[in-house]
């Protein structure tokens, strides 16, 4: 049973409920949503890029945004496992 609040998206080969809170927030504000990526630069700094995952919230499910969050995040998970944190890992 999923709790309210959540939806279920496949993330590291795994069905996984994830909040939707941001997402609805978005949607209700007519707001486009931009993922951040952050990877090391090999001299100590970071370089960060954005991903633009909609221009309106409005306009994009609910489901479909959070699904396309958690495939970059996974991808950046698989170039940089060592930014993998135990709050990635929600099933047990």
């Amino acid at each position: 049973m999923r709790a309210a609040g959540r939806v279920t998206v496949e993330f590291m080969g795994q069905k996984t409920e994830a909040m939707t809170g941001a997402a609805k927030l978005a949607a209700k504000l007519g707001a486009p949503v931009m993922y951040m990526s952050m990877k090391p630069d090999g001299s100590g700094g970071y370089v960060f890029s954005f991903t633009e995952l909609c221009g309106n919230a409005a306009d994009v499910p609910v489901q479909d945004l959070v699904e396309k969050y958690y495939r970059c995040l996974e991808n950046d998970l698989r170039e940089t496992p060592w930014n993998y944190l135990w709050t990635h890992k929600r099933w047990s």
